[in-house]
């Protein structure tokens, strides 16, 4: 069976990531067996990361470790500390 090679995905945050991507490209033989494709990034989380978001606060919740014994109590202290803006 063929080892199938994951596609690499470079998101494009500064000039030095864009000169990475063009000498990448200069590197690619014009054969036709690679594909490069442009996309713009989402930045929203999926529905699939928000459940498991979710189903770690109910697990941590229901651990009983910690002051926090609800999700909405954990998600809240989590946000708290991960999320709130840099002052």
């Amino acid at each position: 069976m063929a080892d199938k090679k994951q596609p690499t995905v470079i998101i494009i945050k500064s000039d030095k990531d864009k000169r990475y991507c063009h000498t990448r490209i200069d590197e690619i033989e014009p054969d036709g067996t690679q594909e490069v494709t442009f996309k713009k990034v989402s930045q929203n989380y999926t529905a699939k990361q928000n459940r498991l978001r979710w189903l770690w606060s109910t697990e941590t919740a229901n651990s009983g470790i910690g002051q926090h014994g609800t999700k909405n109590m954990v998600h809240l202290a989590a946000k708290w500390q991960f999320v709130r803006p840099i002052m």
